[in-house]
């Protein structure tokens, strides 16, 4: 992976680690997923394993299967660099639903 491409991604993980401190003050870059290898790209984001696709346009769903949760629920963020496009997140069904019964569940704190 290319120097410019490297830099993107991490910009990308910045923009959301930012927003998503709306809900999680701690948020931020896991630093340590390179060797993990886990497809997690933040830490401190409560229930949340969260990896971000920061490309032209969306990305697909498949990207999706690269997370690796144990024991947390799977987010992917893809966030456009065409600056036209809103950022869009995807979950699985069930924990959507989950979440509109329990909002606690997104606060649910697990150790990074």
């Amino acid at each position: 992976m290319a120097k410019a491409q490297r830099d993107k991604g991490k910009r990308g993980e910045r923009s959301v680690a930012t927003e998503l401190r709306k809900l999680f003050p701690k948020a931020a870059r896991d630093l340590n997923d390179v060797y993990a290898k886990k497809g997690i790209d933040l830490i401190n984001t409560g229930a949340l394993a969260v990896q971000v696709k920061h490309y032209a346009k969306h990305v697909p769903l498949s990207k999706f299967a690269e997370i690796i949760p144990g024991d947390r629920i799977p987010c992917l963020v893809s966030w456009p660099t065409d600056r036209v496009s809103e950022p869009l997140i995807v979950f699985r069904l069930s924990d959507f639903i989950a979440f509109a019964k329990n909002p606690e569940l997104l606060k649910v704190e697990i150790n990074d």
